[in-house]
């Protein structure tokens, strides 16, 4: 796969001060412009599978280019990193092509402050959904709290929010004071070490994964099969490319001062110890425009270090772990299922905790566990469940009955509620 990092701009409606892209004057361009970008990308995408995604400033902003783009390149998948804010004006038009989206929020408690938006706040019901940008920068370290966060997160949308923490770049004055120090990335490494270590006793002891943690290893695991070469890095190497809408390749899209082929030269002439580093096929050389690379190089060096003996002591029982990505499209990992915790039909409604059983890729049943009874098995068609939408599971305590209410979201916007409200634990998820 051929991935093209597509620049549009530097416009954002949100302007975040720890955002490490540099801003400049915006690109002029006409519909030529586009048709000649168009006809590259098409080149690309008859030689080699190709994945485009498009990168701002807030991407969003730039939904001509994007609406071009997207109907006339064949590209295998198209993906939009936005901060969400314009989503539901383009809603429509991102899911019938099939546009994968990331979303931007950091796991903090005062992310609506700090950004000016929080994209979390009601039901999710888009199915080509990738995941969530978070990033850790001075003062959002404690991935204890960020994954706490984030699954009260999934609560309130109700469905499964997959999460990439990745570091904050020191690129300019504006996002210094968020500069992560020294005991910032001794403090996010231990963390991360610690993580694995649980996601491995895990599995070794019931045989399943952490899913929460799952992306932190997998990324992991991708950098450790990298195997970059020398003049790569992890931003530019033969898999991926960063270009503007003028088709112009460069080292980095947020910092436009260095072209793509002069790479290997910045490498020789500013980074010529990493050719003898031992994780460099890893790491491809940390962030070649960070201010701070050294601190980089130290957070990288350790933890890729610490990786590589780990996973290759554990590789027989991690091998086992099978593939974690669900795709877009697939019942599996696009639904929950939720239980009452708080009543809102009579005050004596009792908890019940679910177990799950698959029938079958469209029929589960789910088996009902309380002391007041005996277990209950409940038939739930998850293809009655719109995509990347929830059931609901009620017990009424009069009628000794279970009710199963598909289609959450617009069961609970007819009483004015949010899942949050209703299901605090979300106990299984499909």
């Amino acid at each position: 796969m051929k991935k093209v990092t597509l620049y549009l701009g530097s416009n954002c409606n949100l302007n975040c001060t720890y955002c490490h892209r540099e801003c400049g004057e915006e690109p002029k361009f006409d519909t030529n412009t586009l048709i000649s970008l168009a006809e590259k990308l098409t080149k690309i995408a008859k030689r080699e599978n190709l994945e485009i995604k498009f990168m701002g400033g807030e991407p969003l902003l730039y939904m001509g280019c994007i609406s071009y783009i997207v109907k006339n390149v064949p590209a295998k998948k198209f993906t939009v990193s936005t901060n969400g804010t314009l989503l539901k004006e383009y809603r429509d038009f991102l899911e019938s092509y099939k546009v994968y989206i990331i979303l931007s929020y950091d796991g903090t408690d005062d992310t609506k402050d700090l950004r000016g938006y929080d994209p979390f706040t009601e039901v999710i019901n888009y199915p080509y959904f990738g995941g969530v940008s978070c990033t850790l920068y001075k003062g959002n370290t404690n991935l204890k709290r960020i994954y706490r966060n984030f699954m009260e997160k999934e609560d309130l949308v109700g469905r499964t929010l997959p999460f990439y923490p990745h570091i904050m770049h020191t690129t300019n004055e504006k996002n210094t004071p968020y500069s992560l120090t020294y005991g910032d990335y001794c403090s996010i490494i231990h963390q991360e070490k610690k993580i694995l270590e649980e996601f491995l006793r895990f599995f070794k002891a019931t045989g399943k994964t952490l899913r929460v943690y799952a992306p932190l290893y997998n990324w992991l695991l991708k950098r450790y099969k990298a195997n970059y070469e020398w003049g790569e890095t992890y931003c530019v190497n033969k898999q991926n490319v960063k270009m503007d809408i003028f088709g112009r390749e460069y080292t980095c899209h947020y910092m436009r001062d260095t072209k793509a082929k002069d790479l290997r030269k910045v490498m020789e002439e500013s980074f010529s110890s990493c050719k003898k580093c031992k994780v460099y096929k890893m790491c491809g050389g940390a962030c070649i425009k960070s201010k701070r690379h050294s601190l980089e190089c130290m957070y990288y060096k350790e933890l890729f270090t610490w990786f590589k003996s780990w996973y290759e002591e554990n590789e027989e029982v991690l091998s086992k772990i099978p593939n974690l990505q669900v795709p877009a499209g697939s019942h599996n990992g696009k639904y929950r299922i939720y239980h009452l915790v708080q009543p809102f039909l009579h005050n004596k409604l009792k908890r019940v905790t679910f177990g799950k059983n698959f029938l079958n890729k469209d029929i589960a049943t789910i088996t009902v566990h309380n002391k007041y009874m005996s277990d209950i098995d409940l038939l739930v068609k998850l293809s009655n469940i719109p995509l990347g939408e929830s059931a609901l599971v009620t017990y009424n305590t009069e009628s000794k009955k279970f009710n199963i209410i598909y289609g959450v979201k617009k069961y609970l916007q007819s009483i004015d509620k949010t899942p949050r409200e209703y299901s605090r634990d979300a106990k299984e998820q499909f």
